[in-house]
This record gives structure tokens, C-alpha cells and sequence, in this order.
């Protein structure tokens, strides 16, 4: 499953009643709300409830991108998490300006730089729009990899719709479900490392 401020700090029982094994936090960089001990928090429960723990941050154009990625990979380590793949969430948000493909490049950049896997996780449609097909061939060169929202209720990859540009063996994630609580299924290389 994956979490934000949305769920409970204390996952105890959300981890039971699902049968989650690997539990993704949304990372808060500084200057949102809420407060980055929420992550901490729901990486601490996670791993009492014997849970492996992955980590994604929103893209926000008004955040520098280096920093953001940073600081965010700054709170897991501190938190004893290394993590196989920074996930980055690309889509919009209430409003919020959409990060351009500028600032995903540098947010990947950033995460080559530290070193951790950078990931994308949006929708079919959106990546569909929003990368032009030099765009799509620069993050695939990148090892860039994905993690698709599919809300069709199965727990497998094999049936992701994604764009046919994109090597299928980058597909490690999707989320297959997304009410009342996120469930995906990833590839054991994203829950171990």
C-alpha cells in the first residue's frame, strides 16, 4: 500500500487487515504540511509491523527539484531507510502547477546523483501527454522506472495498459486500487532492493 497524511500514523491495522508486506510513504520535503514527522512516523510503523518500506514525494514545480530530492532522501536515511527507488509522483495536484519535463529531468538527475533509482509514478494518459518522444527516450536512457495507477481491482503487472514506447522490463509498480486505501503491487526488486 502506499500512504500519506491521509492514513494513520500507527499502519498497525491497516497493514493487518490488507496483508500488506511492502508499505510506500509519502516523503514531505520542508514547506508542506504536514509536518515530516508523519513520514517518520508511518516508516516506524511500517517496519514494527514487519513491513518493507519504499518512499515518493510529490513533484512540485514551485520546489527546486535538486533540493526537494534531496531532502527528501535526507528524511529516509535518517529514518535507516535506503531506498531501492525514489518514486516521483508527476501529476496535478488541486490546482498546483504542473512540474515540466525540466524539472523531472533534474529531479532524476538529482536522484543518479545520490545514488537511487529514480521512478515515476503516474497514469497511462498523462505520461501519454506529457512527454514528447525525445522526453520519453531521454528517461528511459535514464533507467527511469515505472509505477502506473490501473484502479482494475487486479494484483498483477502483466495487464498494466503503458505506452508501447516504454520497455515493458521498467514497469516495476501499480496501484490497483485506490479507495478506500492505495493497494499496488510491485516487483520484488522494488520491496528488497
Amino acid at each position: 500500500m502506499d500512504v500519506s497524511s491521509y492514513q494513520p500514523t500507527d499502519l498497525t491495522l491497516l497493514i493487518a487487515e490488507h496483508r500488506i508486506e511492502h508499505v510506500v510513504v509519502r516523503l514531505y520535503v520542508p514547506g508542506e504540511e504536514p509536518p515530516q514527522d508523519i513520514s517518520r512516523a508511518q516508516i516506524a510503523s511500517a517496519r514494527a509491523n514487519g513491513c518493507t518500506v519504499g518512499g515518493y514525494m510529490w513533484a512540485y514545480a514551485a520546489f527546486d527539484p535538486v533540493v526537494s530530492v534531496g531532502q527528501v532522501l535526507s528524511l529516509a536515511r535518517n529514518c535507516g531507510e535506503w531506498l531501492p527507488v525514489l518514486w516521483i509522483d508527476w501529476e496535478e495536484y488541486e490546482g498546483e502547477p504542473v512540474p515540466d519535463f525540466d524539472w523531472i529531468l533534474r529531479a532524476v538527475n538529482q536522484c543518479h546523483a545520490y545514488p537511487v533509482r529514480p521512478g515515476i509514478y503516474s497514469r497511462y494518459g498523462w505520461l501519454m501527454e506529457h512527454l514528447t518522444g525525445g522526453q520519453r527516450q531521454s528517461l528511459i536512457d535514464l533507467g527511469v522506472v515505472l509505477w502506473l495507477a490501473q484502479y482494475d481491482g487486479q494484483q498483477t503487472l502483466d495487464d498494466v495498459q503503458m505506452p508501447s514506447w516504454w520497455p515493458r522490463g521498467l514497469l516495476l509498480g501499480k496501484q490497483y486500487q485506490g479507495d478506500p486505501i492505495d493497494l499496488n503491487v510491485f516487483k520484488r526488486e522494488v520491496r528488497d532492493g
